[in-house]
C-alpha cells in the first residue's frame, strides 16, 4: 500500500508541469528565458524577473496583435488571445495565492501597448528531489543522478548572477564595455580592479564544472537504459509509474543539458568581452 501511494504521488508530482507546460505563440524569433517568482495579484498573473536586463514585474497577458491590416490574421488573433487568457485565469486558480520560486518561462516580450506584458510561454519550475520507491531501483539512481546534477546546475547560475554583459557603449571612435553587477543589477562601465578577481573566479569555476556536468550527462544514458529495462519487468500500476518518471526524467536531462550550454556560453562570452575590456 506504501508503495502504491509513493507511485500515485510520483505520478502527481509529474502531472502539474505538464499540464501547465503551455506554449502560446508558434514564433520562435525574439524568445527570450526570464526567471524569477510566479505570483497573482489583482492585475493577473505575473513574473517577478531576476534578469537584470529585464527586471521587475510582467504580466502574462495575450499579445498576439489584433489590429493589422488583414482582417483575417486580426480575427484568428482575437480568438487565439481569448483561449490564451483563459489559460493564464486557469493558471492563476492552480496559484491559489501561492507563489513559485525558481520558476523559468520562454516568452515574447510584449512592446507597444503590451509594454511590460509577456506572452504566457512555457513555464518550467525547479527539479524536485525524487521519492523513492523499493520496487524501482534503476529509477530511483536515475532521478537521482538527475537531480544532483539539476542542483549543481542551479549552485552555478547562482553563482552567475554576480555579474552579466549588458552590451557595448560605442562613442565615436571608442568603446567600452557594460555589465550588470551584483543582486541590486548596477550598471558598470568596464571591469574595476576591485571586482575584476572576483568575476574572473567565478566564470573559471562555471567553465570548469561545466566540464565535469557534461560528461556527467553523456555517461548518464547508461542509468537511462538501465531504467527502461526495469519498467518491462515490472506490472501495472507500478510500470505506469515507473515509465512516467523515467519519461520525466529524459525530458529534465534534455533540459539541463540546454541549461549547461546556455551557462557555458554565457561564461563564455563574459570571460571573451572581459578580455576585449582589458584591451580597450
Amino acid at each position: 500500500m506504501n508503495n502504491l501511494k509513493n507511485i500515485l504521488v510520483i505520478i502527481f508530482m509529474i502531472a502539474p508541469f505538464i499540464i501547465f507546460a503551455q506554449v502560446e505563440e508558434d514564433s520562435s524569433a525574439g524568445k527570450l528565458k526570464l526567471e524569477g517568482s510566479v505570483g497573482a495579484d489583482a492585475n493577473g498573473v505575473y513574473l517577478l524577473s531576476e534578469n537584470c536586463r529585464y527586471n521587475g514585474k510582467f504580466y502574462f497577458s495575450p499579445i498576439l496583435p489584433t489590429d493589422t491590416d488583414d482582417k483575417k490574421i486580426n480575427k484568428k488573433n482575437a480568438k487565439s488571445n481569448k483561449k490564451t487568457q483563459k489559460k493564464i485565469d486557469k493558471y492563476g486558480k492552480f496559484l491559489g495565492g501561492n507563489i513559485l520560486n525558481n520558476m523559468t518561462v520562454t516568452c515574447l516580450m510584449g512592446t507597444g501597448n503590451n509594454k511590460g506584458k509577456i506572452s504566457f510561454g512555457n513555464l518550467v519550475g525547479p527539479i524536485t528531489e525524487p521519492i523513492e520507491v523499493a520496487s524501482t531501483p534503476a529509477a530511483n539512481a536515475l532521478n537521482q543522478a538527475v537531480f544532483n546534477i539539476a542542483g549543481t546546475i542551479a549552485g552555478l547560475k547562482e553563482s552567475m548572477k554576480i555579474i552579466s554583459f549588458a552590451g557595448e557603449e560605442v562613442r565615436g571612435v571608442e568603446s567600452v564595455m557594460t555589465y550588470y553587477y551584483g543582486p541590486s543589477c548596477k550598471l558598470i562601465k568596464g571591469m574595476p580592479d576591485a571586482i575584476k578577481t572576483e568575476v574572473n573566479l567565478v566564470i573559471e569555476q562555471v567553465l570548469a564544472t561545466g566540464l565535469v556536468i557534461t560528461a556527467e550527462l553523456l555517461s548518464i544514458e547508461d542509468k537511462v537504459k538501465a531504467a527502461k529495462d526495469e519498467v518491462k519487468s515490472l506490472k501495472p500500476p507500478a510500470n505506469i509509474a515507473a515509465g512516467a518518471a523515467n519519461a520525466q526524467a529524459v525530458l529534465n536531462i534534455s533540459r539541463l543539458t540546454n541549461e549547461l550550454e546556455g551557462l557555458i556560453k554565457n561564461a563564455t562570452d563574459l570571460q571573451k568581452s572581459i578580455n576585449k575590456a582589458n584591451q580597450l
